[in-house]
């Protein structure tokens, strides 16, 4: 049974059945139009999670906790990692950081161009991730599904401060104009931009300036409109 599509471009697609294969179909013009099996791989275990597609490289992790970037042109694995667990959400990329969620229970970073030994290690309590964690310059927020939002390090990956919403997250964090917020469960947005001052001030606009008028386009005060020498009408 079919389980994740992934497009990779316009015309290449791969599809993952529950048994862990992997297809590579692409697709194929002619007197007919059908998609044609053009590699497979087979997995050592079904990939749980939909995998995620990031600059020509496919990261997709098994139901054992393997955590494989695959070149999506050469069908081939580049780099392996044991994750300890099996990841409870898709990959993301918050560059330059590739970020795991294991088993509920912690956050994993990486170098998102060389994966190979983990950045740090983030408990997360038993409390899963909602939303795709946001990296303004070394902070990542990320947010708990209980409502806790997490100001994280991103360098060290020490929850640097702790929010609580009140109530149930269902997503984000979001980027709205000037606005960061979070969705919760009774569809009411909160805000988070205090816990996050880096954000506020990269998009603080910069002040504009009075412009001063010229005095010689300034209009004397005792100026009148010039009278009409030949009114509209009075011409025969």
């Amino acid at each position: 049974l079919e389980k994740h599509l992934v497009a990779i471009d316009d015309d290449t697609l791969f599809v993952f059945d529950s048994a862990g294969k992997m297809l590579k179909l692409q697709y194929r013009t002619g007197d007919k139009t059908f998609f044609q099996t053009v590699s497979s791989i087979d997995f050592p275990q079904p990939i749980d999670i939909l995998p995620t597609v990031h600059k020509g490289r496919l990261l997709t992790a098994d139901a054992a906790g393997k955590l494989r970037v695959l070149d999506v042109t050469a069908m081939e694995t580049r780099v392996e990692i044991d994750l300890g667990g099996p990841a409870s959400k898709p990959i993301w990329v918050a560059e330059p950081l590739l970020l795991a969620e294991v088993s509920r229970q912690r956050l994993v970073a990486f170098d998102s161009t060389q994966p190979k030994q983990s950045l740090w290690t983030c408990d997360l309590g038993g409390v899963g991730l909602v939303g795709n964690p946001l990296l303004v310059g070394d902070v990542l927020i990320a947010v708990q599904q209980s409502g806790d939002v997490l100001r994280i390090n991103a360098k060290t990956g020490k929850v640097e401060q702790k929010v609580s919403l009140g109530q149930v997250a269902t997503q984000g964090p979001f980027r709205l104009g000037k606005l960061l917020v979070v969705l919760t469960a009774d569809g009411s947005l909160q805000h988070i931009e205090s816990l996050v001052p880096e954000f506020v001030a990269a998009v603080k606009p910069e002040p504009v300036k009075p412009q001063s008028v010229p005095a010689e386009e300034k209009p004397a005060k005792d100026d009148k409109p010039a009278a009409c020498e030949h009114p509209v009408g009075d011409a025969l």
